[in-house]
């Protein structure tokens, strides 16, 4: 298992990011940013930026009491509407048991380090067998819009969309500081 710093906090911020986003919903009205100029860019599968790592192979493992989640850059690829993503795979146990696995689609702006998701496919798992795939979506598909899930260059009071999937996922974020260290 290798692991770079940068990619535990990019992990780690995007669960508390979006928990952000999620507790000033109440809170006055706000544009969040859903349009990132997809179709202008150019796009690859493999990468990596300030706080995201693209690179076949790259793990990092997450713990929280009976809780683990592994996080490993597959060398698969997957395309969306002609743009390659990189195959990016989320295995999470609870209590030593095997709860979700899921398969994501993510495509880094060299230029940028912007890092932009396609979607996911996911398996819910209960004593060894797939029982769901709740949350499941891909970019270009029913309305589905790829977003961004980490800004190459974050800053502080951005607010964007990192799920765009009406009626399945519609996660987003807001940068609430660039200089905090775990």
């Amino acid at each position: 298992m290798r692991s770079i710093r940068p990619a535990l906090v990019v992990f780690a911020s995007t669960a508390v990011l979006s928990a952000c986003a999620a507790a000033t919903a109440n809170g006055p009205a706000v544009e969040w940013q859903e349009e990132f100029g997809i179709a202008e860019r150019q796009l690859v599968d493999t990468g990596q930026s300030r706080y995201f790592v693209l690179l076949p192979g790259f793990q990092t493992v997450l713990a929280s009491g009976n809780a683990r989640l592994s996080v490993t850059v597959l060398d698969e690829t997957r395309e969306f509407n002609g743009i390659t993503t990189r195959v990016v795979e989320e295995r999470e146990w609870k209590n030593d048991e095997l709860y979700e696995i899921s398969r994501n689609f993510f495509a880094i702006d060299p230029r940028t380090g912007d890092v932009f998701y396609f979607g996911e496919e996911v398996d819910f798992y209960k004593k060894g067998r797939v029982t769901g795939h709740a949350g499941a979506w891909r970019a270009y598909e029913g309305g589905n819009r790829p977003g961004m899930i980490m800004p190459g260059d974050p800053d502080v009071g951005m607010k964007y969309y990192q799920e765009l999937a009406p009626g399945v996922a519609m996660d987003r974020a807001e940068v609430i500081s660039v200089s905090e260290r775990y």
